[in-house]
């Protein structure tokens, strides 16, 4: 099939006949599978932003696509995770497609879930070029938070954070790392 043009949202995939280059995708927990074959077709991708919404999903589903290890995400630069599910765990099944990104420099995670804890101890050793992280978690056990980050993540340079948790976490990291609050 020859298409002239298609376009996955806003974003061109074909125009005049001629694959682009797609540096930037959002996707949902729905589009997970279809994600994947995004990084499969267009390997430029840099950023990335998955959106979890407040869905009734099959976690069984979505784990056996997500769990296999793979190298489709090894050109990724930046990942975001905005979790608007509400449920409490939702954000602990998507942790085998966490430990996929190994390469990322710049991490968010806009998310109030409990697990945020266990996440970070799983995820964070697997991802070894990391620079940046972004946390909005307001919930209780920053100091802990903070301690996980700062044992695991050996060449971080940036730490964007709630305003509140700013002067406790200048008391944990070194200043080489850029501690920031999050701006409105």
């Amino acid at each position: 099939m020859q298409l002239d043009t298609f376009y996955y949202g806003k974003i061109p995939l074909i125009l005049n006949g001629t694959k682009q280059e797609v540096l930037d995708f959002t996707a949902t927990e729905v589009q997970i599978e279809a994600a994947f074959e995004m990084f499969r077709q267009f390997p430029t991708i840099e950023s990335f932003t998955l959106i979890i919404n407040n869905t009734d999903i099959c976690s069984d589903a979505i784990e056996k696509v997500i769990n296999p290890k793979t190298y489709l995400f090894d050109k990724l630069d930046e990942f975001k995770l905005i979790d608007k599910s509400g449920f409490r765990g939702l954000f602990g099944v998507f942790l085998g497609f966490f430990k996929n990104l190994r390469n990322i420099k710049k991490l968010t995670f806009d998310t109030q879930d409990r697990n945020i804890l266990v996440i970070l101890e799983e995820c964070l050793p697997k991802m070894r070029n990391l620079e940046e992280i972004c946390l909005t978690s307001k919930l209780p056990n920053s100091v802990k938070r903070f301690e996980i980050i700062k044992k695991l993540v050996k060449g971080l340079k940036k730490l964007t954070i709630p305003a509140e948790l700013v002067t406790i976490a200048e008391k944990i990291f070194d200043i080489q790392v850029e501690i920031v609050e999050i701006q409105p």
